[in-house]
């Protein structure tokens, strides 16, 4: 029976991934808004549930109590990291995530940059403008991304505008949050570039996965924040070539 109503009760803690103007988003989250109103006892069993629900390894009930508790006293803008095992629980926007330790790892910057510069290699940057007909499909860990050069006459979603032939293109990741950007999707009341750690803030990204996500500069510029944005300065303009970066899918 209490399963049965913890199964009834869970669906309306539960924030699910949701894909909002293009906006990737978080995996299935825990909402901490009013748990604290509850019994420890369905604290638990609701929080329980959740791990349940996302499929992963449980943990003891000292390490569960322990769980709630600093996730119930920290303070809203706390950086609050838990481990048991190969998981952790993270704290964003009164949001509760599990995440495994695998998909926290750092990752490897270098194959992906060699990847890019493999695709800019191909025939993108001649005289006459045809578009390079090479296609590199990218395995960033749980993240995939088909980067492909396309004329801008047939897509249906913003490109990249190519780069000069004598720009030099870099993938780089955790750039600093001073850095300016304008996204497509900024209003036409908002003429001027924001900086990249109020970007993140806007787009919902947690702090651990603002690491993860390549950001493409054209020499010392900030051109596009792959699965998020492209900096509506560098938009190619309609009929024209450009390249397609396709929406990162989240764990």
């Amino acid at each position: 029976m209490i399963d049965d109503e913890v199964s009834h009760r869970l669906p309306q803690w539960l924030t699910l991934p949701t894909d909002t103007n293009g906006l990737i988003t978080e995996s299935s989250g825990f909402k901490l808004a009013q748990l604290s109103l509850l019994t420890p006892a369905w604290q638990a069993l609701l929080f329980r549930g959740y791990l349940q629900h996302c499929g992963v390894n449980l943990p003891s009930q000292s390490q569960l109590q322990q769980i709630l508790s600093q996730l119930l006293e920290a303070k809203d803008d706390a950086n609050v990291t838990i481990q048991w095992g190969d998981y952790q629980v993270k704290r964003f926007a009164n949001v509760a995530y599990v995440l495994t330790n695998l998909a926290l790892a750092p990752l490897d910057a270098t194959r992906l940059q060699n990847d890019i510069r493999a695709l800019f290699a191909g025939e993108l940057n001649q005289a006459n403008g045809k578009v390079g007909q090479l296609t590199v499909s990218l395995q960033i860990q749980s993240h995939k991304a088909e980067f492909a050069p396309q004329e801008g006459s047939v897509s249906t979603t913003p490109l990249l505008t190519l780069p000069a032939t004598h720009v030099q293109v870099t993938i780089k990741y955790g750039a600093s949050g001073s850095i300016k950007c304008q996204p497509q999707f900024a209003t036409s009341q908002r003429t001027k570039p924001r900086e990249l750690k109020k970007l993140w803030q806007e787009c919902q990204i947690p702090p651990w996965c603002r690491q993860q996500i390549p950001l493409i500069f054209y020499d010392d510029v900030l051109v596009a924040a792959i699965g998020l944005w492209i900096d509506k300065r560098y938009l190619a303009a309609p009929g024209q070539p450009g390249l397609s970066l396709p929406l990162l899918t989240t764990r």
